[in-house]
């Protein structure tokens, strides 16, 4: 679920119209995650999103938290948005909110070179709390309208980006360039991701009992006696998840069954 709240008697767009058309709608849970050193994103998203207009003085909080009815390739989209501030002296709370965000938006001010250095530190922190080596996020570079005041280049947040693995945007609040389309690409993100996930777990089940299969009547799967020591075995009991994930995907990526015990009969296993 992505939230991000709103009054009801803001929707007065041709898109909150489509919206009521729509039977059932999708929701997500959203975290704003944004350096103490950049407070212009976080409240002007916030209010942006909601009354479309810009707010020069911003006094950041604990959290804040908003929920957003939308349009998203034609699907009707609830955000829950939770707005976090990256002061140390919340760091706990913080982490509790992380607990619950199905994706995140990671900002920092183009104008702040230190905002920019704190985004690793934030990054480590969600997917120690999700505990996952990735996760549905994209790196935001806020006040791209400031080009004058730059002090980080485009090159270098596309650079952290890949090094992140994750989607990079420039935007600005202020002018309202790339708000929506920050929030909506995570939508993007999360679905794409939560697929990902669907389809390796199928594949984990299926795996399993491949590997069961294996082990109780081998020759019904054309295939040598496998070592007591293979990589099934470690799957048939669980004693490697890593492994488990990894065939997993080696069955997402064939699309085919088959095909993977092609691969399985041609390796080492047999």
């Amino acid at each position: 679920m992505w939230r991000v709240y709103f009054p009801l008697a803001f929707y007065l767009t041709d898109e909150s119209i489509r919206i009521r058309k729509v039977l059932t709608s999708e929701s997500f849970d959203l975290g704003l995650l944004w350096s103490p050193r950049d407070q212009t994103f976080s409240a002007v998203t916030s209010v942006n999103l909601i009354l479309s207009y810009f707010v020069t003085d911003y006094d950041p909080t604990i959290e804040d938290s908003y929920t957003k009815q939308c349009v998203i390739d034609e699907r009707a989209a609830r955000l829950d948005i939770l707005d976090t501030a990256g002061q140390e002296e919340f760091g706990a709370m913080r982490e509790q909110y992380m607990r619950t965000g199905e994706g995140f938006l990671l900002v920092f001010s183009v104008t702040d070179r230190g905002s920019f250095e704190e985004i690793y530190k934030f990054q480590r922190q969600i997917l120690r709390v999700k505990d996952r080596d990735e996760f549905p996020m994209i790196l935001v570079g806020n006040k791209a309208d400031l080009d004058h005041q730059r002090q980080v280049t485009q090159e270098e947040g596309q650079q952290l980006a890949r090094q992140l693995k994750v989607m990079y945007m420039e935007a600005s609040a202020k002018i309202r360039l790339n708000v929506d389309q920050a929030f909506h690409e995570l939508v993007r993100v999360i679905s794409q991701w939560s697929n990902q996930q669907s389809l390796c777990f199928q594949a984990m089940l299926t795996v399993k009992c491949f590997a069961v299969n294996l082990k109780v009547s081998p020759e019904k799967t054309g295939l040598k006696q496998v070592p007591a020591k293979c990589l099934m075995e470690e799957i048939l009991y669980c004693e490697n998840v890593e492994a488990l994930e990894q065939v997993a995907r080696e069955v997402v990526d064939a699309s085919s069954l088959k095909v993977f015990k092609a691969r399985l009969a041609l390796s080492n296993l047999v």
